[in-house]
């Protein structure tokens, strides 16, 4: 009885350090990272040409996620215009970022003038 006492204690010392491990296997991103990621997305979506609709600038949230793949997957734009819903869905979805170290979902906000960001 002594031994099984002892093994159920151990069990469940391992079990305890093996969840605290993987807890923290995926730590925050470092803000560096996430700066890298932002200038990656801006080069991407280029220069803005709003001409075909009257808009001069638009602020808008872009959720994301980036994958095993490092490519850039958007979730939705929170906007209150089509045209720069699906501008920035078709620049950027699965667009392929360069050696990034960041994965998971994230929300960016994004202010879009005419010609530039």
């Amino acid at each position: 009885m002594k031994c099984f006492n002892v093994k159920s204690k151990m069990l469940a010392f391992v079990f305890f350090f093996a969840l605290t491990g993987l807890a923290n296997a995926n730590p925050d991103p470092k803000k560096e990272d996430l700066k890298e990621v932002r200038a990656q997305i801006i080069e991407l979506i280029e220069k803005p040409d709003f001409s075909q609709v009257d808009l001069d600038q638009e602020e808008s949230t872009l959720h994301f996620m980036i994958n095993k793949d490092n490519e850039l997957v958007v979730l939705y734009v929170d906007t209150k215009n089509d045209y720069v819903d699906s501008y920035l869905k078709s620049r950027l979805n699965y667009k392929k970022l360069e050696d990034t170290h960041v994965k998971g979902r994230f929300a960016m906000k994004i202010t879009l003038k005419n010609g530039s960001i």
